[in-house]
């Protein structure tokens, strides 16, 4: 039988070899995506018509729409679980994601 103290070790290991470089991987991603759309804005805004002032008004449409929409998220992972909540959640941006190949230039 172990003990508290080692059983805290044990959680303390395992979020240091897992859950830490997960989430560093994570933030990582969504550093790169967001720098990224900035660079891609330079030529993008050009290409659609946009001015710098629209591309920053659609960008903080879509960061209001995500920060209100974190409450749902959170509900609905606390009533499915993280694991049946986050493959559903994949599931979903992967069919919308599929569904961009059927969008149409005007």
């Amino acid at each position: 039988m172990s003990s508290p103290q080692e059983n805290l070790y044990d959680a303390i290991r395992i979020v240091k070899r897992k859950i830490i470089p997960l989430a560093f991987i994570l933030y990582f991603f969504n550093y790169m995506d967001r720098v990224n759309i900035g660079f891609a804005a330079l030529r993008m805004n050009e290409s659609l018509g946009i001015t710098p002032e629209d591309f920053a008004n659609i960008s903080s449409i879509f960061f209001i729409s995500y920060l209100i929409f974190q409450i749902p998220s959170s509900i609905g992972l606390q009533k499915l679980g993280a694991r049946k909540w986050i493959s559903s959640i994949i599931i979903g941006w992967g069919a919308v994601t599929g569904l961009i190949f059927f969008a149409k230039d005007t």
